[in-house]
């Protein structure tokens, strides 16, 4: 799968950032050790961008979060974590690693680049804003509810 996305990178005109490009021969811990230091770098990095592609769950997030639209690829055959919060964000774009295909990745960075996509990510970033103060709302009301 990676070696789809960087022969497609290396396809299209575009100045990339392989900001954890290293996080394959890493491990977890070490990952989540990078992110923890490195949050602010990397999503002011992220928030810069015109479009992001990748294969992480924080890179989607972020992207998002930023009003960046965003190719994810889900690298768990079938689907996982990726697939799950794609659709909660009711984002347009996703690939699974078994569905790569270098036309429908080119579409798809059309898109992405495109003012449609730009408005859609902002969309989408805040309805992410009210469902997650819908679960604030409803877990302060249950945890008042516990206290009487």
């Amino acid at each position: 799968m990676n070696k789809q996305l960087g022969k497609f990178k290396q396809s299209v005109d575009l100045s990339c950032s392989d900001l954890l490009r290293s996080a394959d021969s890493t491990s977890l811990r070490d990952v989540y050790d990078l992110l923890k230091q490195k949050m602010t770098e990397i999503e002011s990095l992220i928030s810069k961008m015109d479009v992001v592609i990748t294969t992480r769950l924080h890179g989607t997030v972020l992207a998002l979060k930023n009003e960046v639209p965003v190719i994810p690829v889900d690298p768990i055959a079938g689907g996982a974590k990726i697939t799950l919060q794609v659709k909660t964000l009711n984002w347009p774009v996703l690939f699974n690693a078994n569905d790569i295909v270098d036309k429908t990745l080119e579409d798809a960075l059309d898109y992405c680049l495109s003012i449609t996509a730009k408005q859609k990510a902002k969309q989408c970033a805040l309805e992410a804003v009210l469902q997650l103060n819908k679960i604030k709302e409803k877990f302060l009301k249950e945890i008042k509810e516990l206290e009487n």
